[in-house]
């Protein structure tokens, strides 16, 4: 059985194969009662067998969307969405966002790329999702990954469609100076972070904001009833 989990494992480029409980029967026999197989993304392209049995229904909403362009990223509870080059860095802007009080929409890591459609598609993420309440880019440019393609990437999601969620930035490395020239120009109105805590604060800050504002347009809204 172990011989044949390994050739199994091998053949389909999973990445776990658990079999869990591992049962001897009366007679000697061992049988796997239950098992569970998830398979590298990277290589399904090879197992289109395998590709064909996902089910897109079980996808949170944008996650299908996400898969497609190659980004990695997790639907959450949160309202403060996020959005950089990392993993690492992605898992502790949230945890610097749970530091301040609040709390993350999203998990969303960004492969280093220079196409800015590309990177235009994952702001797109964000700002189609209706419970973002203020939004978080935080990108460390380095190698092929520079400042001005997330820059350029916000200024035409912009045109597009006038950005109305706060935008908290923070760009450093490759180009950042010359990137966040540009979107003092030419982009939405945003507000620029120093270091990471700072933009997790003032991110934290600007959706409590935007939650108290809806709050008290709904409270207005109640005493022009009452009053009629």
């Amino acid at each position: 059985m172990i011989t044949r989990m390994y050739k199994l494992f091998t053949s389909l480029d999973a990445s776990l194969i658990e079999i869990n409980p591992l049962a001897v029967v009366a007679d000697g026999d061992v049988l796997a009662l239950d098992a569970k197989i998830t398979f590298d993304d990277n290589a399904l392209f090879r197992h289109k067998n395998i590709s064909a049995l996902r089910d897109d229904h079980q996808f949170e909403t944008g996650e299908l969307q996400a898969q497609q362009h190659g980004f990695n990223y997790i639907k959450m509870d949160g309202n403060i969405g996020c959005m950089t080059c990392g993993a690492g860095l992605a898992m502790a802007i949230i945890d610097a966002i749970k530091q301040y009080g609040g709390s993350p929409a999203n998990f969303l890591d960004i492969p280093p790329i220079t196409q800015v459609d590309r990177a235009k598609d994952a702001l797109n993420l964000l700002l189609a999702d209706p419970g973002v309440e203020s939004i978080l880019i935080n990108v460390f440019g380095g190698g092929i990954m520079t400042c001005d393609t997330i820059a350029d990437a916000i200024i035409l999601a912009n045109r597009e469609r006038p950005i109305s969620v706060p935008l908290i930035v923070r760009l450093v490395g490759t180009n950042a100076d010359f990137a966040n020239r540009r979107l003092l120009d030419s982009g939405p109105e945003i507000t620029f972070a120093e270091n990471l805590a700072d933009a997790a604060k003032k991110a934290v800050d600007a959706a409590a904001a935007v939650k108290l504002r809806a709050r008290r347009s709904w409270w207005d809204k109640v005493q022009t009833l009452v009053g009629k």
